[in-house]
């Protein structure tokens, strides 16, 4: 079994890290989103959330990630989902499903034109 380089794995840990913070600060958007009643505001919460959900996706597949730090990431792209679908926002579970979602849009935009 091949081992990465020192410097690739450190490399690879912070980005987990900066992930991971960047789903939690999507969570408490939710959070702060589920006890505003300022409607815009409310909007802008869940928006934030949503695009820090699709970033993610984005990203997880070049890192590859299995073991704990893959289960923390999964576990809080469930939570946003979860909670964005609450709001009757349907997202992406994968980056395939996104890029298919993406294709069917634009496909839908082509025929309409």
């Amino acid at each position: 079994m091949e081992t990465l380089p020192r410097s690739q794995e450190v490399e690879i840990k912070s980005e987990v890290q900066r992930i991971i913070a960047e789903l939690d600060v999507a969570l408490s958007f939710l959070r702060e989103a589920n006890e505003t009643s300022d409607k815009q505001y409310k909007r802008r919460l869940i928006r934030y959330a949503q695009i820090a959900h699709l970033a993610v996706l984005r990203l997880q597949p070049s890192l590859a990630l299995t073991g704990p730090d893959g289960i923390r990431i999964n576990v809080r792209l469930l939570q946003i989902r979860a909670n964005l679908k609450r709001y009757g926002i349907s997202v992406a579970g994968t980056l395939q499903e996104m890029l298919i979602n993406q294709w069917k849009r634009s496909e839908k935009g082509r025929h309409l034109h």
